[in-house]
């Protein structure tokens, strides 16, 4: 009788466990927008910026990036609108507003759930102090390996 209850505790902690209790998916966390910056007079050539520093409206902290030519920040999962600020190396600084749509997708137990945004319009602030124009490429935020908005300065 012992080891018939002992082979049924065995057997209820092993179906208590799922496959899906650990969190090994490539893509389980929330992509980030990716800007790449061109040049405005060869809109093909990537254009590098030695300093580059964003910032988002209503935060005293941002992220600093050197000698880039492409960035990939988060966006507030939270929130339909974000703005974000602009500081190049001489210091001017330009803002880009963004409108999106979050949506929420449950993966598992163990990953939770990750945001997919959808990026309706992309502008700048005028009058542009250095950027001279934005084009959004990838409506749909799902990687943050692909280029979304293309920055020409």
């Amino acid at each position: 009788m012992a080891k018939v209850r002992y082979l049924f505790y065995i057997m209820i902690v092993f179906a208590s466990c799922e496959p899906d209790d650990i969190c090994g998916e490539v893509n389980a966390r929330t992509p980030q927008i990716v800007f790449r910056i061109y040049d405005a007079s060869q809109p093909t050539q990537l254009k590098s910026i030695d300093t580059l520093r964003v910032v988002g409206a209503g935060q005293d902290d941002g992220f600093e990036f050197l000698n880039v030519d492409s960035i990939a920040i988060p966006l507030r999962v939270d929130a339909s609108k974000t703005t974000f600020g602009f500081t190049n190396t001489i210091n001017a600084t330009d803002s880009i507003h963004l409108s999106y749509e979050t949506n929420d997708l449950y993966l598992n137990r163990a990953c939770g759930f990750r945001t997919i945004f959808s990026l309706d319009e992309a502008t700048t602030s005028a009058p542009a102090q250095w950027i001279q124009s934005i084009e959004i490429l990838q409506n749909e935020i799902l990687i943050d390996t692909l280029t979304h908005v293309k920055i020409y300065h």
